[in-house]
């Protein structure tokens, strides 16, 4: 039995940005739906080998922008590492924000075979029903995250939804937490996971 890697992808860091005049309309916006950008490089508290049960975590480095080729050049990368990847591990991506969509986008090049896993935290997704030929699916979101929201809704305004319906989804929903709050372990308060924290929730659910 091949062993899991998992593979991180983070999302936009607008900093990355050369535009005073972009980081200042972010920055008004941030503070119109009173969220604190969070601008961590590192994984967040809960993505562990321990957690995901996995030999090893890498991240994928792409430019962080909001620059539609961007997105694309890291979609096309993942799927690279994916490749590369593949003969030796099993293959978990993880995605937060923007993060998962490109984890999203890659992992159609690939079935259940390569990709046994997908976890979407905060993710920005385009399309409401998803199937990714057998690849489990799992999403975690917030009835709070007004940036996921306002993001899908500008990038996906007839398809796109923070829920995800699909055969092999499941939905965890976070009430009350902001997009800038997903790296923490937070305690999840309702449904078939409450009382645990999204790291012992990601456990169960991959068990």
């Amino acid at each position: 039995m091949k062993k899991n890697l998992v593979i991180y992808t983070r999302g936009v860091n607008y900093l990355s940005s050369d535009s005073k005049l972009s980081k200042a309309i972010i920055d008004w916006a941030f503070l119109l739906i009173n969220t604190v950008p969070n601008y961590r490089t590192t994984k967040p508290d809960w993505l562990t080998d321990e957690v995901m049960k996995s030999e090893r975590i890498i991240t994928l480095l792409w430019k962080h922008d909001i620059n539609p080729l961007s997105k694309r050049r890291a979609v096309e990368k993942l799927i690279e590492m994916i490749n590369h990847h593949k003969d030796e591990y099993n293959i978990i991506l993880v995605g937060t924000s923007m993060g998962g969509a490109i984890s999203q986008e890659a992992a159609k090049r690939f079935d259940k075979n390569t990709i046994s896993h997908i976890i979407l935290v905060g993710s920005i997704n385009k399309r409401k029903h998803i199937n990714l030929d057998g690849i489990k699916i799992l999403n975690i979101y917030s009835n709070r995250d007004i940036l996921a929201r306002l993001a899908t809704r500008l990038l996906a305004p007839i398809r796109g939804s923070q829920f995800l319906e699909g055969k092999n989804a499941k939905n965890i929903i976070l009430n009350d937490l902001r997009h800038d709050q997903f790296f923490s372990d937070a305690r999840i308060t309702s449904g078939e996971f409450k009382d645990l924290t999204i790291s012992q929730a990601i456990t169960s659910w991959m068990s």
